[in-house]
Parts: C-alpha cells; sequence; structure tokens
C-alpha cells in the first residue's frame, strides 16, 4: 500500500524559517471539500491552534515558534543536543511532532486504509 501523508519539519533557506505539519497527496486528503481534510484541519485547529492557510501539499502548517524560527542560527545547536541526546532546540521540535502526530496520526490511518 502506497502512504501519501508525512508529519513534515521543514527549513526554508530562501525565507530562514522553518515549518510543521501535514503535508500529503492523498486524494481523500487533499483539497478544502474533502471529508479527511477538513476533519484533520478542524482536529488540529481545535487541539494545537489554527494553521496558516493550506498551501501545495500541505494540508495543516504552522510557523516555528520565534524564537526557533531562524534556521540557520539554530543548527549548531541542533547539532550539539544531537551529539549529546537531549537539548532545548531538539526537545522543542520532537514535542511539537509529537502533538501533531498524536491528533493526526489516528485521522490519516482511518483514511490511507493502515
Amino acid at each position: 500500500m502506497k502512504l501519501y501523508t508525512q508529519i513534515r519539519l521543514e527549513a526554508y533557506r530562501e525565507i530562514d524559517r522553518w515549518c510543521i505539519g501535514i503535508a500529503t497527496h492523498h486524494p481523500q486528503l487533499i483539497g478544502e471539500d474533502q471529508a479527511g481534510c477538513k476533519e484533520l484541519k478542524e482536529a488540529l485547529n481545535r487541539e494545537l491552534g489554527d494553521g496558516e492557510e493550506p498551501w501545495e501539499e500541505w494540508v495543516w502548517w504552522q510557523w516555528i515558534d520565534e524564537r526557533y524560527r531562524n534556521w540557520s542560527s539554530i543548527i549548531p545547536t541542533l547539532h550539539q543536543e544531537c551529539d549529546v541526546g537531549s537539548g532545548e532546540v531538539m526537545s522543542y521540535f520532537a514535542e511539537k511532532l509529537a502533538s501533531i502526530a498524536e491528533v493526526a496520526v489516528p485521522i490519516i490511518d482511518r483514511y490511507e486504509g493502515t
């Protein structure tokens, strides 16, 4: 079975920012009029706050908090934290991914049939 949907964390060099959210190419999860898309967005908005407007394959996404928004300045810190296995920045990103997964995975599984 082909899985279409991802919980994604991306850095955009051109604007020096990170975003996090749900990206998909699944036909029932992409497009404002699809039931899966509506359910996913409503659940994430309710639990994690409003997402930004849908963008390309992103169904729901948010910009990363201001204190971690400058991706180029936190990369050295992330490398150091990976070496020791913990740290403030690493914990922030892990908690964001986990909070999205907790809400989104059960919904995604229903639509992708896993």
